[in-house]
């Protein structure tokens, strides 16, 4: 029997605005890149890794002697959803943040692991991005019944920063799949969040590249 195949996406096609134009996912990190760091830990668990970026950095990429099981595409400027969409096929999907710095253990192998329709990487979410990323709530069971993104004020102590998906399709149409976790609960399907251990830096802030150079 054929297995499913596994696929990780790192959709680094943003414009690079929070940090005055220059690619975050390139940033130094110990044992390389973000980006690196990234395709490091999915090779572990995936067959595929695919990296979208904008033509101006493809030479970047390129120069970078990236394994064979790492495909690069072009695509301009665009939204998180819409990057992910254009690479997407049929597997089992793993979606990273190409400008964030993840410690502990890989958090895709935890993914891999959960039966969910979606599997959400949980994290204790710090003070500082509280009301600035996408928050959640579960059970007891770990099942995630109440997601905000980005929402001022938000209080919720968890977010997520890497999401799987088994059996449902990414809204291109969408900014981020964030806005769609309700509207798949709202149909039935089951989306849970594994816990990670480790720290979770979004390093395309002027904070959080004060907070991941003074570990």
């Amino acid at each position: 029997m054929t297995s499913i195949p596994k696929i990780g996406l790192l959709p680094a096609s943003g414009s690079a605005n929070r940090l005055n134009g220059i690619p975050k996912f390139l940033l130094p990190v110990p044992g390389g890149t973000l980006i690196s760091r990234h395709i490091e830990q999915m090779l572990e668990v995936c067959d595929e890794v695919r990296v979208s970026t904008r033509k101006v950095w493809m030479p970047l990429l390129e120069s970078m002697d990236l394994p064979d099981k790492v495909k690069v595409y072009e695509i301009e400027p665009s939204t998180f959803s819409d990057a992910v969409h254009q690479m997407s096929s049929d597997g089992r999907l793993l979606i990273g943040m190409p400008d964030t710095y993840i410690s502990g253990e890989n958090p895709y192998k935890l993914m891999l692991e959960s039966d969910g329709d979606v599997v959400l990487a949980g994290f204790n979410c710090p003070e500082y991005l509280l009301g600035s990323v996408g928050q959640f709530l579960t059970d007891k069971y770990g099942n995630v019944f109440d997601l905000k993104d980005k929402e001022k004020g938000c209080t919720y102590p968890n977010m997520w920063g890497a999401m799987l998906l088994n059996t449902v399709q990414i809204d291109k149409a969408l900014d981020n799949p964030s806005h769609q976790v309700m509207d798949w609960i709202a149909k039935g399907k089951s989306v849970k969040a594994v816990n990670c251990d480790g720290d979770y830096i979004d390093a395309g802030t002027f904070a959080g590249l004060k907070k991941l150079y003074s570990n």
